[in-house]
């Protein structure tokens, strides 16, 4: 037990009348502290509550060295800070559709990305397969399916058959579609 600075009450751990006369004298103060640093009226009264418990409980840890309301004051502070430190800490509650919604989107998002990836490894699984092809292939293939010549125009313009250029069409778009099928097989696998 300590004695305190004239006018102040004797702090005695756990004694409800003591603590009443400690409230009556600095609630004011302890509110105006708190307010200070919170900035906000409620905040204020749940930290002079804090500190009107922490006194009651560990009045026997003040030392005497100092006025009562330094120690107090520095209860205050502290207790109004960690206050503020909660609330900052403290996440939003989120509501179960906004997250079902979140992870839908989210869902949705990874499909699409994969979709992406899908269509580059078909694309360069199709890349690779023309680039395979020998030039007049290339060449009519590009202007049949590409372009949209018809198959008598492009056999007169490379010298074929009109029975040659649909077996070659035919087979370039086999080994294209196996190829893109390779290519999305590889994805599936790698998913």
């Amino acid at each position: 037990m300590s004695r305190v600075s004239s006018g102040s009450p004797q702090l005695i751990p756990y004694d409800a009348q003591v603590l009443g006369v400690f409230e009556r004298t600095y609630r004011a103060e302890i509110w105006a502290v708190a307010h200070r640093i919170t900035r906000d009226e409620w905040d204020a009264e749940e930290v002079v509550q804090d500190v009107l418990w922490t006194v009651y409980r560990k009045a026997d840890s003040f030392r005497g060295d100092t006025d009562v309301w330094h120690w107090v004051r520095r209860i205050t502070q502290n207790a109004a800070r960690m206050l503020l430190r909660k609330r900052r800490r403290r996440p939003l509650p989120i509501e179960d559709a906004e997250i079902e919604a979140q992870l839908h989107s989210r869902a949705v998002l990874l499909d699409r990305m994969e979709a992406a990836v899908g269509a580059k490894r078909a694309a360069l699984s199709l890349e690779r397969a023309l680039g395979a092809q020998d030039a007049t292939n290339k060449e009519l293939f590009l202007l049949v399916d590409v372009g949209g010549m018809e198959n008598a125009d492009v056999a007169k313009h490379l010298g074929l058959t009109v029975s040659a250029v649909k077996a070659r069409l035919h087979r370039i778009r086999h080994t294209l579609h196996e190829a893109a099928s390779e290519g999305l097989d590889g994805l599936q696998a790698a998913a």
